[in-house]
């Protein structure tokens, strides 16, 4: 799912709603609930008719990501 935006220029414009939430998330480098995405998302130009369920669900299957106990996204580290 391609992200729809009137921002021309925004940080997530162009992105799936998956790369755009992991950029986040690395870009933070803290563990995020998926509302703090959300927003971040919107205010970069993300537009969808339900972008926290659109993005729970990607990072929900996604291997690069994990969701703590306290329902927090965070990176997943490497072991390189």
């Amino acid at each position: 799912m391609q992200i729809s935006s009137p921002v021309v220029n925004g940080p997530y414009t162009g992105m799936t709603i998956r790369d755009a939430a992991i950029k986040y998330l690395r870009l933070i480098g803290t563990p995020q609930k998926t509302g703090a995405i959300v927003k971040a998302l919107q205010d970069g130009g993300a537009r969808s008719s339900n972008l926290y369920r659109a993005i729970y669900n990607c990072l929900r299957i996604c291997d690069e990501v994990t969701l703590t106990e306290d329902k927090k996204w965070k990176i997943v580290e490497s072991d390189e």
